[in-house]
């Protein structure tokens, strides 16, 4: 069953009465699909999924909400029982329509319930479990806060970076990201229209947007209980610390998905080559007195690398100029932060024992092992030039992803 259409058909029923679907219930929607598909709908499956479809036009995405277009409407009313089947279309009607009539967190409790009893009833069917196979825990963790005060500093943001609402929410995340690397703890970032806010442990006087610098306007010293989500935060990045030191890389961003680098299996599809890798996704609820339940689910996610994929190219003959081509109209992540990059340029056949990142001294098969305990598996292979924050960076090819569906 083609998953895009079962997310489509499922959108359409939530949207059925024209307001465009919140935050939570596109949350919602992906326990509701687990429960629909008999097997949990990972997060960045998900996600990708609904990245194809607003990249094909069929739904369209603004704060966070999701309304389905035109488009996406005929193509349910065209194709959706066709694809899906006339009773299990029903069906995931029925399941949509409930949670219409209710949209509670009761309502919700039973769809969990639900989805915990039918894995109840698979794994009773086996006569030995196997520990190995556990898929999901929860946890209880407390934060325990060395300051009481955080800072909030104001920015305007001018016309030029406002034109473009998806490059700037992907810039404001890689601002964030290098932020979190250079200082070692994390900021919540809120933009309202032209103004974004930045709150965190330290003052902050500028920041760097599309390469020009912005001042704060003004700052303000609020009381760290008065941040929203700053526990949530805390906890996201004391566990993506963890994570990376039992080998685990963000794969995706935003989102708090993660894969073992180091432990894949190559299999053939239709798409070509996969990499199957060991895969977390990490939820997290704020609790009271400075407690947080993380829920991690484990699961495996296949990705194709842009190495895999530059390899059967290669192999057919393409040249640089198709190589690039083809690459542009992909959706593409770098790892290990998992963010979306816009490719620049594309270098054949380095040797990566000996090329050196360009502005260092540093070799790229010794810099990834020294900095991201990565052994790069293929030491000839294409150097990647992406848009950076402040210039340009120089990625291997085997440390960019590709959206797998936007290769179907």
């Amino acid at each position: 069953m083609d998953q895009r259409m079962v997310v489509l058909s499922a959108l359409y029923f939530l949207n059925e009465n024209k307001s465009p679907i919140s935050p939570e219930s596109i949350r919602h929607l992906r326990v509701m699909l687990s429960l629909f598909n008999e097997e949990i709908l990972s997060e960045d499956e998900y996600y990708q999924i609904l990245d194809t479809l607003a990249d094909g036009g069929y739904i369209t995405r603004k704060d966070g909400k999701i309304e389905i277009t035109r488009t996406g409407i005929a193509l349910v009313h065209s194709l959706g029982k066709r694809i899906i089947g006339q009773t299990p279309f029903d069906r995931l009607s029925k399941l949509i329509n409930g949670y219409n009539s209710e949209k509670t967190t009761e309502y919700m409790e039973k769809i969990g319930k639900k989805l915990k009893s039918l894995h109840e009833v698979k794994r009773n069917k086996t006569k030995e479990i196997d520990k190995s196979l556990i898929r999901a825990v929860g946890i209880i963790t407390k934060i325990e806060h060395k300051y009481t005060e955080l800072f909030a500093q104001e920015f305007k943001l001018s016309r030029e970076a406002m034109r473009d609402e998806e490059a700037l929410d992907r810039e404001i995340g890689y601002f964030r990201n290098k932020f979190l690397k250079s200082n070692g703890h994390p900021v919540i970032t809120h933009r309202e229209n032209d103004l974004l806010w930045v709150t965190g442990f330290t003052e902050i006087d500028s920041i760097t947007l599309f390469n020009k610098e912005h001042d704060f306007l003004k700052r303000e010293t609020i009381n760290r209980e008065d941040a929203s989500g700053w526990n949530l935060l805390l906890a996201s990045t004391i566990l993506e610390k963890w994570l990376r030191k039992l080998g685990y890389i963000r794969s995706r961003w935003p989102g708090r998905t993660f894969i073992r680098y180091q432990n894949f299996e190559s299999v053939s599809t239709n798409a070509g080559i996969l990499r199957e890798y060991d895969a977390m996704h990490l939820d997290f609820i704020e609790l009271k007195d400075n407690h947080v339940f993380v829920w991690i689910e484990t699961y495996t996610s296949p990705m194709k690398s842009v190495l895999d994929f530059l390899n059967e190219k290669i192999k057919d003959n393409a040249d640089k100029q198709g190589i690039l081509s083809t690459l542009n109209g992909l959706k593409l992540r770098i790892a290990p932060s998992g963010v979306e990059i816009e490719l620049k340029d594309v270098l054949l056949n380095k040797d990566l024992t000996k090329e050196i990142i360009p502005t260092t001294d540093l070799i790229f098969k010794e810099y990834w092992k020294t900095e991201y305990r990565i052994e790069l598996s293929q030491e000839i292979q294409p150097i990647l030039i992406i848009k950076g924050w402040d210039g340009d960076l120089y990625y291997p090819a085997e440390m960019v992803f590709i959206d797998r569906y936007s290769l179907e």
